[in-house]
């Protein structure tokens, strides 16, 4: 795995993307292949920000990838928070009214 694998979130946190978690990513969401700056990009200066559905856990959205957005989840944990997936979305995550 030849990228970085630790940088800093849009809260100043350090986020961590393990090789597992880009390895997933990839094997998952193939077309994420080409897309790991774009990735990075939405963990550090997400346009959009909401709770996962599972707690301790966050998502972060930007608009770009082989979509329209690319959604990554982070989950919190002590010292690192961890990238756990991303892949594209279609649809605009931001509500109607703020867009």
């Amino acid at each position: 795995m030849a990228h970085r694998t630790e940088f800093h979130g849009p809260d100043g946190r350090r986020i961590e993307l393990p090789e597992t978690a880009w390895d997933h990513i990839v094997n998952r969401h193939p077309e994420m292949a080409d897309y790991l700056g774009e990735v990075l990009l939405t963990v550090e200066h997400p346009t959009h920000r909401e709770p996962d559905l599972r707690p301790g856990r966050e998502r972060l959205f930007r608009p770009g990838g082989p979509e329209a957005w690319i959604r990554v989840v982070i989950e919190f944990r002590g010292h690192a928070d961890r990238v756990i997936t991303a892949f594209p979305q279609v649809n605009d995550p931001r509500p109607k009214g703020s867009r």
